[in-house]
């Protein structure tokens, strides 16, 4: 069975070079724009096996999106895999239970370990 990954990305170049990356993996890929989208998405189609979520992001930022999807208990367990320039968020991310963090920029071969885990 192929795995669905959303992807909550505002940066449309980075959106589509992990949209690529991962299709080219055989992972089948959604997208959204911001957390609200992403939140959205969540509710209204069938869920992802896994969250690639940017956290500074328009209308609804990463933080954000995280603490209404920790509320909603069917929601809450689906992995989430941080993508952030912002290395001080590190320990954030943690106390919002969210075990990966990528510092951007990464290799996107490191994404693909952390993904297939």
């Amino acid at each position: 069975m192929t795995k669905k990954i959303l992807i909550i990305e505002d940066n449309e170049d980075i959106a589509t070079a992990l949209n690529q990356v991962l299709s080219d993996s055989g992972y089948q890929i959604e997208t959204a724009t911001n957390g609200k989208e992403g939140l959205d998405h969540l509710i209204n189609r069938e869920l992802p096996d896994l969250i690639l979520l940017d956290l500074f992001l328009p209308i609804m930022n990463g933080f954000e999106f995280r603490l209404r999807q920790m509320k909603i208990p069917y929601l809450q367990n689906i992995p989430i895999i941080v993508m952030s320039a912002d290395a001080c968020v590190r320990n954030r991310c943690k106390q919002m239970h969210i075990e990966h963090f990528l510092k951007k920029p990464f290799e996107l071969g490191d994404l693909l370990e952390i993904v297939e885990q």
